[in-house]
């Protein structure tokens, strides 16, 4: 039997149900998840499924967009949620952070403005 989470237990059931309790991972984690014909679909895992060396597996409700802290899930409609297993919400974490160290660094805006300068005016004589 799955047991929701003690923070935002109804929009985790909520998301769940859209899910059919069964991980949404298209490939975004990074592995290939292949469904009939050998052609890519979703992830195998299923709520409350037993995987060897890992236990039985709960689902967790993250944000659609990734960009979104994942923390505050619990504040967020069902509708902007999406049901990974641990494995493809790790994966997906790891991608976000091997994107974020490869992004080139942002310059500070204080310091980043062209010099001024003041040209001449127009009834100097030299």
């Amino acid at each position: 039997m799955t047991h929701p989470p003690l923070v935002g237990a109804e929009v985790w059931q909520d998301v769940m149900t859209l899910a059919e309790d069964r991980c949404q991972c298209q490939g975004v984690c990074g592995k290939k998840h292949m469904g009939p014909n050998r052609k890519p679909g979703r992830c195998e895992r299923v709520a409350d499924e037993y995987v060897k060396g890992k236990g039985r597996v709960k689902l967790l409700a993250i944000p659609r967009d990734p960009s979104l802290p994942w923390h505050e899930a619990a504040r967020l409609p069902a509708r902007r949620l999406i049901a990974f297993c641990p494995d493809c919400s790790d994966g997906v974490r790891r991608a976000l952070n091997r994107a974020a160290k490869a992004a080139p660094p942002q310059a500070d805006g204080l310091f980043d403005a062209e010099p001024y300068t003041v040209g001449r005016a127009s009834g100097d004589v030299t």
